[in-house]
């Protein structure tokens, strides 16, 4: 899947994002609101990254910026056990998680 709008695109999450997910999973708000998935190599974020792709009824998109096709951040969708429908999340790096800085992209 890939949604193209002016400023971002959302693209599925594949193998070739690890080196960005390294990134994100180890920036202090990830490991605050997430947890700390031990992602200690770009090798280890590939492994993490195939365990989602083989995970039914989870799916990870890549936030990317069309200029310069800078990956910024992820959109989740996943059925959590313990809750009765699809949660929807996200996370981004560090210097976009200024406010409303999604919406300022999108516009």
């Amino acid at each position: 899947m890939k949604l193209v709008a002016d400023r971002l695109s959302i693209l599925d999450l594949t193998l070739d994002h690890a080196e960005f997910m390294f990134q994100l999973m180890n920036t202090p708000k990830w490991k605050e609101f997430i947890g700390d998935r031990n992602i200690q190599t770009v090798s280890d974020a590939s492994n993490y990254i195939q365990k989602i792709l083989d995970r039914p009824n989870t799916d990870y998109w890549v936030i990317e910026q069309n200029q310069g096709k800078e990956s910024i951040g992820v959109v989740t969708f996943m059925k959590r056990d313990y809750l009765d429908h699809f949660d929807i999340g996200f996370a981004l790096l560090p210097k976009f998680m200024v406010k409303d800085s999604l919406l300022k992209q999108h516009r």
